[in-house]
Formats: C-alpha cells, structure tokens, sequence
C-alpha cells in the first residue's frame, strides 16, 4: 500500500512536473510574443512619426507652391492689363491721322525733314516697328500661356 501510494506519489509529482514545464514554455512563448508586438508597435510609431514629419513637409511645399502661383498668377493679370492698354495705345496710334494731332504737329514734321538727312527718321520707323512686333510677340506667348493655363 505505501509503495502504490508512492507510485502514486510520484505518477503526480512528474504529471505536475509535465504541466509546469508546458506552462513555463507557453509562458515563454507569450514573453516572446509580446516582446516582438512591442517592438513592432515601436517600430511602427518611428514609421507613423516619419510619416508625420513628411506629411507636414509636403504640406509646407504645397503652401510655397500655392502662394508662388497666386503669386504668378497675379503677375500675369498685371501684365495682361498692360498688355490690353499697350494695344489700345498701338490701335489709338494706328487709327489717328498725322492731321488730327494738336498744333504741335507742324513743328514735329518740321523737325522729322530737318532731321531725316540724319537718318532718324528711318530709325524712328525701325524702332515703332520693332516695338510693334514685340508687342504683338508678347500678345501672342501670353495668349498660349493663357491657353496652356486653362487646359
């Protein structure tokens, strides 16, 4: 009796021994487990951080942006006024007449035949000229501009 009792003894010490080491190596496993969630949890925070800081990059580049179009924006709306008034000044100057002047026109006429054995006013017409097709380049690369913008 005392040796079944011993058995039994020792069937239980080594049941309880069996148990003990499943738990510690199940309790080992979770150790590990958790250990690697938190250094994926860290790891992911130092992503999320970087990820913050981008965005916040990418923000200020898009406000610089903004603020450099509206800029530029504003920009070609003056230089499209002084366009439009560039023209209206070229189309004034092309519908008035040499006789429809003030009384200073005479004295500039005089001037023009005194000074033309000079050659200024060839040099008069080459710079009209050579302004008026400027104009009309200017006129015509705001107008892709314009298109470019629009599309």
């Amino acid at each position: 009796m005392i040796l079944q009792l011993r058995n039994r003894l020792k069937a239980t010490e080594e049941d309880q021994e069996v148990a003990l080491r499943d738990k510690n190596s199940s309790l080992e496993d979770l150790h590990r487990r958790l250990k690697q969630n938190v250094d994926c949890i860290q790891q992911l925070n130092h992503q999320l951080n970087n990820l913050n800081k981008e965005n916040i990059r990418q923000r200020s580049l898009v406000e610089q942006e903004l603020s450099a179009r509206k800029s530029l924006q504003l920009q070609l709306e003056a230089k499209e006024q002084t366009i439009m008034g560039l023209r209206a000044q070229i189309e004034a100057r092309s519908f008035t007449s040499p006789a429809r002047d003030s009384s200073h026109v005479p004295n500039f006429d005089r001037s023009l035949r005194s000074s033309s054995r000079n050659g200024l006013t060839l040099q008069l017409q080459q710079s009209s000229s050579y302004w008026s097709d400027k104009v009309k380049d200017l006129s015509a690369q705001l107008d892709e501009s314009n298109a470019s913008i629009k599309a």
